[in-house]
């Protein structure tokens, strides 16, 4: 059984894909970088106070940072799903790891393809999607996947030849387990001789027993989780200096961003992605470089979606964007458009057992009317998911000025009402907007496999 958007919709999308002439104003090749499990405050250019990121950073000084962009859901394949297809997790279908996306679904690759791009992926997760519109996809794994991935994506851009091309990028290093390589296993914090790591095995059991660690013990945890991302800064270093190399940057748009962030036992003793619905694992970097000095040091502050990323990318391009993409252009920002000037623009979040979120520049407020538990990893190593599953309340409402790691609810303390009342309204408009729920696809045996390697299921 595969995924399914109305048959309507695949009808426009078709005529509108079939219609689309118009040659673009820019020529310009297209690097997508995505990084997995990346929260957007662990780097520099984001405020983090450690030096996890110089070379996103100085890609940052050269372009454009998105300040507040917001994945739509926390795990791997609905996330990146929605960047590819410009559409939220229920509309495409892809729920979960593992479910497969409708191939007839317009997909940013796809677009790019009909209009004269090479289309290449090189991936080290979601190894085992379809991913409709890539010509070629090249699928890395074991423990050396990442520096494996920069070696093909430098053959890839040595060998680009005149043609244009679309390049996808997708590192896993800062996924658990936490385990960087040599020197980046000591790059920050002291010296550590105590007997916490960061293996799945050892973080699994932290939060099922919801062990209070002592501060030298999850220091050592934050200390590797940041050595992955200052790893994977330096594969994207040696990636960014090959276009220099090939002659390639100056006519290359390049966009970096992460499927998701990590939670890093902020709430409920809990260290990974999936069962959260806050900003420690919806704020991912977001960052353009377009091709020359255009931008430089530019940030936007206002509140944006990764289903926002395909239709500003094919703006950019001046390429048609297909009428199934549901996320909103900001080439305009991109291009020194007022961020300030408008609406109160908000960021729709939701988890496939019926947790909801709405993100606006002040607020967060969390809908689970079941009042729904988690039920992925690590609370599936129990019986009593109700007893220890991750704890999301019926409604939450948290002030982000005040309180920007979202762990004071005004709810709890009768604080708030209007807020939530107002953005219950705008939570309920949006889910008024939505297509009737897809089916969605068995998890065939070897991405079982390949989700159980990777610690999301038994």
């Amino acid at each position: 059984m595969t995924s399914r958007l109305p048959p309507l919709l695949i009808a426009i999308s078709a005529a509108t894909l079939l219609s689309c002439s118009a040659s673009p104003t820019h020529d310009w090749n297209v690097l997508l970088i995505t990084v997995d499990t990346l929260r957007a405050d662990r780097l520099s250019c984001y405020g983090y106070e450690r030096p996890t990121s110089p070379t996103l950073d100085a890609l940052a000084d050269a372009g454009v940072l998105f300040e507040q962009a917001i994945a739509q859901r926390s795990q791997t394949w609905p996330s990146l799903t929605s960047v590819m297809t410009s559409l939220y997790p229920h509309q495409h279908g892809v729920r979960k790891n593992g479910q497969q996306l409708e191939t007839s679904v317009p997909t940013l690759a796809g677009v790019l393809r009909e209009h004269g791009y090479r289309t290449a992926a090189v991936l080290t997760n979601m190894r085992r999607a379809e991913h409709p519109g890539f010509e070629e996809v090249l699928r890395f794994k074991g423990d050396e996947r990442d520096i494996e991935a920069t070696r093909a994506a430098l053959e890839q851009l040595r060998d680009s030849g005149e043609s244009k091309f679309f390049f996808w990028l997708h590192y896993i290093a800062p996924h658990k387990p936490y385990r960087p390589p040599s020197p980046f296993d000591e790059r920050f914090g002291e010296p550590y001789f105590g007997d916490i790591d960061g293996e799945t095995a050892t973080l699994d059991q932290i939060t099922l027993d919801k062990v209070d660690l002592a501060d030298e013990d999850l220091a050592r945890v934050q200390d590797l989780y940041d050595g992955e991302i200052a790893f994977v800064d330096d594969q994207i270093r040696q990636v960014l200096e090959a276009l220099e190399t090939h002659g390639l940057a100056e006519n290359t748009l390049v966009f970096v961003t992460a499927d998701h962030g990590e939670e890093l036992f902020q709430r409920n003793h809990y260290f990974y992605h999936s069962n959260s619905i806050y900003d420690s694992v919806l704020h991912v970097p977001w960052i353009v470089r377009l091709p020359g000095a255009e931008g430089a040091g530019r940030r936007i502050a206002r509140v944006v979606e990764l289903i926002d990323l395909a239709p500003t990318l094919l703006d950019l391009l001046s390429l048609p964007v297909p009428e199934t993409f549901r996320g909103r252009s900001h080439a305009n920002l991109v291009l020194g458009g007022d961020h300030t000037a408008g609406d109160n623009p908000a960021a729709f979040s939701e988890l496939p057992w019926g947790v909801l979120s709405i993100r606006t520049a002040r607020w967060r407020y969390v809908s689970n009317p079941a009042g729904a538990y988690s039920r992925e990893r690590p609370y599936g190593l129990v019986d009593d998911a109700r007893r220890d599953g991750y704890t999301i309340g019926r409604r939450e409402l948290y002030e982000r000025r005040a309180d920007p790691l979202e762990l004071v609810d005004l709810l709890s303390a009768d604080a708030g009402g209007d807020a939530a009342e107002e953005l219950e309204n705008r939570l309920a408009v949006w889910q008024s907007s939505w297509y009737p729920e897809t089916e969605t696809t068995e998890i065939d045996a070897e991405t079982r496999r390949e989700l159980q390697e990777l610690g999301y299921i038994q």
